[in-house]
């Protein structure tokens, strides 16, 4: 998402970190019946904490209004992957794999939005304040630059979370590390190589990058290979999300690990239209893609079944975990950078009954590109 991120802050720190938030209702018919409540309101922080609420909120602007371009290093537990990065104030960001997987389907070279993309957002951070202490650490030397490192921990257990180191300079987030409840780290981003302003703009490579179709960056600031087609996108206000409810869509604002929904666009799809949330907790991200249909087992590809209680998904991994599976006349994807507990929960919070029959159009084969067609973190 990304999997959103003018929006994934920051990544990941394990499920015992979090303070957890309850997940959507559901009735016994595995209708959603209560979306959740979004808090959109920032946590009272200690004078302790406002130096490094201000430079995360700096890096808000740095990551929307600074030319930049590198390549960054991309590590989880199982998988990595070399990922070039050039960011067009009012244009977007677009990026290229050049080494390493970020999902079983993703090749080397193939373009796709910045998988996780470190421009921060306003509502990211108030949420990440509802499960999270903040403190400045200290200087580090960073690609070569001066930056400041900001950890942040479980409100809950004072548990490390994350670093941020952030550039005095610029502003911008150039490198995070994500740990669990016993110090591991469980993912990391680092800029291996950075120019930013005119320097940015004197690299060859930047000074034509790839980018989207019309100039503009579709959903996600994301761009694709030539062979495929990002569908049209709408940001959705709350009100008109509300609305699409009330009609019978299925869309939570909240789902369980603390995660609160804090975007929404609409897709048109040859299938039909498919609503997108983007999700934060203000550390992992995860983005679910809703589409009315029936699920098609048949033409699924990359995935492996997986039974998660009573709900039975089908799951791809990498650098990020992608479950689909069925809610009555619904099909679901989430593609998430959470740990699998967190991811799987969200799952089981949703309605996940698949209906015997259904007169709806069956969905299969585009499932694998749904989850390419937005950034799932931002």
């Amino acid at each position: 998402m990304a999997v959103a991120i003018s929006a994934g802050v920051v990544g990941a720190a394990v499920c015992a970190a979090f303070v957890y938030a309850a997940g959507p209702g559901r009735d016994p018919d595995d209708q959603l019946v209560d979306p959740g409540s979004i808090d959109r309101t920032q946590r009272a922080l200690s004078a302790a904490e406002q130096p490094a609420m201000q430079l995360l909120q700096r890096a808000v602007d740095a990551s929307r209004d600074v030319f930049y371009a590198g390549t960054k290093v991309l590590t989880s537990p199982t998988s990595s992957a070399y990922v070039d990065i050039w960011h067009v104030p009012g244009r977007g960001t677009t990026s290229k794999v050049e080494s390493g997987s970020l999902d079983s389907d993703t090749p080397s070279g193939q373009l796709e939005g910045d998988p996780v993309d470190d421009g921060l957002d306003d509502l990211v951070l108030a949420t990440l304040t509802h499960g999270y202490s903040l403190a400045v650490m200290g200087d580090a030397d960073c690609v070569g630059r001066s930056t400041s490192v900001v950890e942040a921990r479980s409100l809950s257990t004072h548990q490390l979370a994350a670093k941020l180191w952030l550039d005095d300079a610029t502003g911008l987030l150039l490198r995070r590390q994500l740990f669990d409840d016993a110090g591991h780290i469980v993912r990391s981003t680092s800029y291996v190589d950075i120019k930013v302003g005119s320097a940015a703009a004197r690299n060859p490579d930047s000074a034509n990058p790839p980018s989207p179709d019309g100039g503009s960056p579709p959903v996600g600031k994301k761009t694709t290979a030539p062979a495929m087609t990002v569908p049209a996108a709408k940001l959705l206000t709350d009100a008109q999300v509300s609305q699409l409810r009330a009609q019978g869509w299925p869309l939570p604002d909240v789902l369980p690990g603390g995660m609160q929904r804090y975007e929404a666009y609409e897709l048109t799809d040859a299938s039909g239209p498919v609503i997108q949330l983007s999700f934060s907790n203000g550390l992992f991200s995860s983005s679910l893609f809703v589409q009315h249909g029936q699920l098609d087992v048949r033409n699924l590809r990359g995935v492996h079944p997986e039974q998660l209680g009573d709900a039975s998904v089908y799951a791809s991994s990498g650098l990020y975990r992608t479950l689909t599976w069925a809610g009555g006349d619904t099909v679901y994807t989430l593609v998430s950078d959470a740990p699998a507990s967190v991811a799987d929960s969200a799952v089981t919070a949703l309605p996940h009954r698949a209906p015997d029959t259904s007169v709806l159009g069956r969905i299969g084969r585009g499932i694998a590109r749904v989850a390419s067609w937005v950034n799932p973190f931002d």
